[in-house]
């Protein structure tokens, strides 16, 4: 429709209805005139912000508003806009006295030239300090000179480059060749000790495969518990003496203690209480009593090893929450401190002996021979 004129009322028809009669504001547009005069020169390098001029500026939102300069962007100072001028940051265009229309847009339809920017050199105007203007030829010589300096740099720069890169290169393969080299001989060097090894275990070979003609050095059964059990005895260890009764044996009052003491022995609770007695005496129940006790109580057991390993498992869960409750739950087993510990070995054994005996004993002995043989040389 036509334009608005300010200060009417004016009456919204939608549909054929007509809504509340209500003022409307209408505001004039906005006019920019021309810029500031003293802003129409700009410095190269040193450029500062125009002043435009107009009417109703403050009309119309700031975001509606553009000014470019030639092309480019002038950026408005939100803070420097009054409803008599605005202020905006021209770009820095580096062409000298170049001239640039300026032109303020508002909105899409209404667009104002408001003048021209000039952007001269430090001395104003393309001339010199005594305002004459400069040379042309002075202007190239010196561009050319500065040229000439660039490309004989640019030039050093990269024949130092190439130099360098290649003395890193002649190093780097000297390098390589050298590792080459090194791992040749090293290759060289095991090559030979393999051999040598090898020839050396051919030779051997007749040597350990002779011991299989022989008698293995088996030990019986009670010479092997006897070590195993009391290491530091003697042949004449009282385990070994036979024990000397009464010739009337129901008469004998030892054989009749002995025999209430294997009842005892075989009664678990009675064994497990003892053995916790015993333990209690720190003083009195020293380390090697421990061991000691141990190596008898599997002697006696040794026909009873179902009860020997309920006995021995309930002492290894006591062995087990007593350790957990230390500071140093890592040492269990290790320092064999307890009849527990003691009796797990002699446990294993009397339980590994048939198995020592027809199946690792003699491949045990077959690589006790080799290593030995190997040590000797």
């Amino acid at each position: 429709g036509s334009s608005l004129s300010p200060g009417v009322n004016y009456t919204i028809v939608m549909d054929g209805a007509p809504g509340p009669n209500a003022p409307i504001e209408v505001l004039a547009n906005p006019v920019f005139a021309f810029i500031n005069s003293a802003d129409q020169k700009q410095i190269i390098g040193s450029v500062k912000s125009i002043f435009i001029t107009g009417t109703n500026v403050l009309n119309v939102d700031r975001a509606e508003i553009n000014v470019t300069v030639g092309g480019e962007i002038c950026v408005i100072n939100p803070d420097l806009v009054t409803s008599t001028a605005l202020s905006c940051n021209p770009p820095n265009l580096a062409v000298v006295n170049a001239s640039y229309s300026v032109t303020v847009s508002v909105g899409l339809s209404l667009s104002y030239s408001v003048g021209s920017l000039q952007y001269v050199s430090n001395g104003g105007g393309g001339s010199t300090s005594t305002g004459e203007p400069f040379p042309v030829a002075a202007v190239g010589g010196g561009v050319g000179g500065g040229g000439v300096l660039v490309v004989v740099v640019v030039a050093m720069i990269v024949i130092i480059s190439v130099v360098v890169y290649g003395r890193s290169s002649k190093r780097k393969n000297a390098q390589v060749a050298s590792l080459l080299m090194q791992m040749e001989s090293m290759e060289s060097a095991m090559a030979d000790e393999c051999k040598r090894a090898f020839t050396e275990l051919q030779t051997d070979l007749h040597d350990v495969v002779s011991v299989q003609d022989r008698n293995y050095p088996f030990r019986d059964f009670q010479t092997f518990a006897m070590r195993f059990l009391f290491p530091s005895a003697s042949d004449d260890h009282i385990v070994l003496k036979p024990v000397q009764f009464h010739k009337d044996l129901e008469e004998d009052p030892a054989l009749k203690q002995l025999q209430i003491f294997k009842h005892l022995l075989l009664d678990k609770k009675f064994l497990l209480t003892m053995i916790r007695t015993l333990e209690a005496q720190q003083g009195r129940f020293a380390l090697q009593d421990r061991c000691n006790f141990a190596s008898m109580l599997m002697i006696a057991l040794q026909h009873e090893l179902p009860y020997a390993t309920d006995i021995l498992t309930a002492l290894l869960s006591d062995l087990m929450r007593t350790s957990a409750s230390k500071s140093h739950p890592k040492l269990l087993l290790r320092r064999t401190e307890s009849v527990a510990e003691k009796l797990l070995g002699n446990w294993l054994c009397f339980l590994l002996f048939p198995f020592i005996l027809e199946h690792a004993g003699e491949p045990l002995f077959i690589l006790f021979r080799a290593i030995k043989s190997q040590l000797e040389k």
